[in-house]
């Protein structure tokens, strides 16, 4: 089977952001290292409740299906896609609200089960960030759409049937990009 690596498309511009300071104090304590909050889903106080985030107004705000910072958000048909993929995923609705502007967008906070499924050939630079992803496709099992454990950096992995559903379809924001197997054999593009 084929995996990608599912993130947020940075090249667009006046991409909408969440206004960090007026986040519910829950998602403050659990910030991870750079600017990417990981939830954990044996540590989430906040099941079967939904959030309202203020977003920085700016008239040109552009709202992509897929949100990384701070927080992994992923609009309305986005959801329909995973949760038709992995039945048991864990979102929280989630209104997006620019005041200044009057415009709310409804969003959902995915909670990723996270997999313990790096490669052996999995490399690190010295600080322990990521140097080069390798999976390691028994550890994955029946798998979609997961996260990455063990490493510093959140890494949403999706299987080939889900990114073929999500290229079917007229999302935008959404960069993907081929993930490396561990007995396959892999190049630095």
């Amino acid at each position: 089977m084929e995996y990608f690596v599912l993130s947020q498309d940075e090249t667009f511009k006046n991409t909408v952001t969440i206004d960090e300071d007026r986040l519910p104090e829950e998602f403050k304590t659990i910030r991870s290292p750079g600017r990417k909050i990981n939830l954990d889903l044996q540590n989430v106080p906040f099941k079967e409740r939904s959030f309202n985030f203020m977003v920085k107004g700016n008239v040109d705000n552009y709202y992509p299906d897929l949100i990384e910072i701070p927080l992994l958000l992923i609009s309305d048909q986005l959801k329909m896609i995973f949760c038709s993929y992995e039945t048991r995923l864990q979102c929280n609705c989630t209104i997006l609200s620019d005041r200044v502007n009057k415009i709310q967008k409804v969003y959902w906070l995915c909670v990723l089960e996270k997999v313990d499924c790096l490669g052996e050939d999995t490399e690190f630079y010295p600080d322990h960030s990521l140097k080069k992803l390798v999976l390691d496709e028994e550890k994955i099992g029946n798998r979609k759409i997961f996260q990455v454990s063990g490493i510093r950096e959140r890494k949403i992995i999706v299987n080939l049937d889900v990114v073929e559903s999500i290229l079917r379809r007229p999302f935008t924001g959404i960069h993907m990009e081929k993930a490396c197997l561990d007995y396959a054999i892999c190049t630095d593009d």
